[in-house]
């Protein structure tokens, strides 16, 4: 490494703190040597770019003329002592993502309830898919319908219980909601055991939802990827309903006759993550 070279450096203490390199002091000799002055490399620190988990010292030439704008930044990282650094295992890996509907299954129109309306729709997963997650929800607004400024998003996980409508599990602010499927994911995702059912609610801020009547039979209905994803039966094994509706400050009551079979443009987002 020569001369108009930028380095970034440092290093561990005994006390276990990262601590900054002056840019002013001079690149070490087992570095590759230097003066510190005009023409030769110089210390640069920058904390995203130190090792979180080790005492070796790193360099990194960014190939940079120290009197101009940076050109070039074509970055070479180089361990000066031990192995070469292994980061492990992704701290945030991304897991297959499941939903249930590939396109819209009915047209979704507009309603009007008495008062503010929250509607919950369940689903289930089978065996294949222990360890599994919910991730978040997705909600869709078909074309020409009014575009809703937010929506409250819930989840109920309940053990196989009736659901209470207004105490959710996890709760979700969705907003920059557009015509068509919109996604948004809870704050963490939460763990549901196969044969489990468990409930998406959807709020919106005035008094309207969004229908779509005499869309699905009395049986389940499989993830359109043919995954262990499920929308619930019309009345699951368990004795639990398929749709529940709770309006303004009234009891919430289970859907029956036609609007059993309602879907409210909501589903969940599950994730296969079985650690």
């Amino acid at each position: 490494m020569g001369a108009g070279s930028t380095v970034t450096l440092g290093f561990l203490n005994d006390e276990g703190q990262w601590v900054a390199v002056s840019p002013a002091t001079p690149l070490p000799s087992s570095g590759g040597g230097g003066s510190g002055t005009a023409s030769d490399p110089v210390l640069v620190y920058t904390g995203d770019e130190v090792r979180p988990d080790g005492t070796m010292i790193w360099w990194r030439d960014l190939r940079e003329d120290q009197t101009t704008a940076p050109v070039n930044m074509d970055a070479v990282d180089v361990w000066i002592e031990g192995e070469p650094y292994d980061p492990g295992p992704d701290p945030d890996p991304d897991f297959p993502e499941h939903f249930v509907f590939a396109t819209a299954p009915g047209t979704l129109v507009e309603q009007t309830g008495a008062g503010v309306v929250e509607n919950a729709t369940g689903f289930y997963t089978g065996g294949a898919a222990e360890g599994w997650k919910v991730k978040g929800a997705r909600f869709t607004v078909a074309s020409g319908l009014t575009v809703p400024s937010t929506a409250e998003v819930n989840l109920y996980v309940t053990n196989n219980t009736v659901p209470t409508l207004g105490t959710p599990t996890k709760t979700v602010s969705m907003t920059g909601i557009t015509t068509g499927v919109n996604r948004v994911d809870f704050p963490s995702v939460t763990l549901v055991n196969p044969g489990e059912v468990f409930y998406i609610g959807i709020k919106l801020p005035d008094n309207s939802y969004l229908e779509a009547a005499n869309v699905f039979g009395e049986s389940w209905v499989q993830a359109s990827d043919g995954s262990p994803l499920y929308l619930a039966d019309r009345v699951p094994n368990v004795g639990l309903d398929r749709n529940y509706r709770k309006v303004g400050t009234d009891a919430q009551t289970a859907l029956t006759d036609s609007q059993r079979d309602s879907w409210f443009g909501t589903e969940p987002v599950l994730e296969e993550d079985a650690a």
